[in-house]
């Protein structure tokens, strides 16, 4: 699978999931601006370089969603709750 560069997200703040397509694992994440950030991940895991070197290896059988959009004021509040709701995390 070759996962294109994330350019259909949003750039406003909200909450997006990497999906790893295989499991179903997802890292979830929040940022004020979702494309941005997603950018960032897409290019480290591109480049081999990622932090998470469980999402690294999953690579490049992941799909990029958004979960949802909020306000940056809510934000860490709502990635925590998704992080607490959703079970097969690659979040460390």
């Amino acid at each position: 699978m070759n996962q294109p560069i994330p350019y259909a997200l949003p750039s406003s703040a909200g909450v997006y999931a990497i999906t790893y397509v295989t499991s179903g694992r997802r890292y979830i994440g929040g940022s004020k601006s979702v494309r941005s950030r997603c950018r960032r991940h897409w290019l480290a895991l591109s480049r081999g370089t990622h932090q998470n070197r469980e999402l690294q290896n999953a690579w490049p059988a992941l799909i990029f969603s958004l979960v949802e959009l909020c306000s940056e004021e809510a934000l860490a509040e709502r990635e925590q709750w998704h992080i607490d709701h959703t079970s097969l995390l690659f979040n460390l």
